[in-house]
Formats: structure tokens, sequence, C-alpha cells
């Protein structure tokens, strides 16, 4: 119970950190749409604590299918981003910059990475009763 509540708690570092990444990506690269790139830096956050909870949730309900949990919700994850670019992109006409692209696929890695080390640590804990 102890790992579970420290990688609870590694949520939030996580978080922020990713944040100042984020703002370090925008400035770095220049990005002109700066509006967009907050956009979907906000979609992706959401979508990954809908991964990490759902990964949680597998835990406390079903512990032996949180690989397979895991890899529906990259999967989900990968058709969310794609519907993002539908609706805010392509559906608008909006010009991005290939700046604006490298930032969204850094915090896209980054928060894959995450989820990954999460997944793994839940995964390396026995699960008694």
């Amino acid at each position: 119970m102890k790992k579970i509540l420290l990688l609870l708690l590694s949520l939030p570092p996580i978080l922020l950190i990713i944040y100042y990444v984020h703002l370090y990506l925008v400035d770095y690269f220049e990005v002109a749409d700066t509006a967009l790139a907050t956009k979907f830096y906000l979609f992706i956050t959401g979508v990954t604590i809908l991964v990490i909870t759902n990964l949680l949730l597998t835990y406390f309900l079903k512990h032996k299918y949180i690989g397979f949990v895991f890899l529906a919700w990259s999967m989900i994850k990968i058709m969310l981003v794609m519907g993002f670019f539908l609706a805010f992109v392509l559906k608008k006409k909006i010009a991005v910059s290939n700046n604006t692209i490298y930032d969204f696929v850094i915090i896209y890695m980054l928060y894959l990475f995450y989820e990954i080390i999460f997944a793994t640590q839940l995964l390396s804990i026995k699960k008694y009763g």
C-alpha cells in the first residue's frame, strides 16, 4: 500500500515538471500559436489523469488486467489525440508550424513515458486478497 501511495504522490510533481517543460519548449521553439499549444497541453494532461485513474481502479478491481488496460488506454489516447487534431486544427484550417508539432510530440512522449513507469510499478506490486 505504501508503494501505491508513493505512486499517487508522484503525480502532482510530474504534472508540474511537465508543465514547466511545456513552457520552456514553447519559449525554446518560439511557438507562435501558444493558445493551441496550451489547449493541447491541457487536453493531454486530462487524458493522462484518466489513464492513471483507470490503472489504479484496475489495480484494485482486477489486478491481472493492468497490462491490458494500459495497452487499451494507449490506443485510446492516440485516437483522442487524432480527434483533437481533427476538431481543433483541421476543421478550423489552422496552419500548425513544425515548432508547435515538436512541442506536441515531446509533451506526448513525456506523459507516455510516465504512464509506462506508473503501469510497470503497479504490475510489480503484488496483490494480496
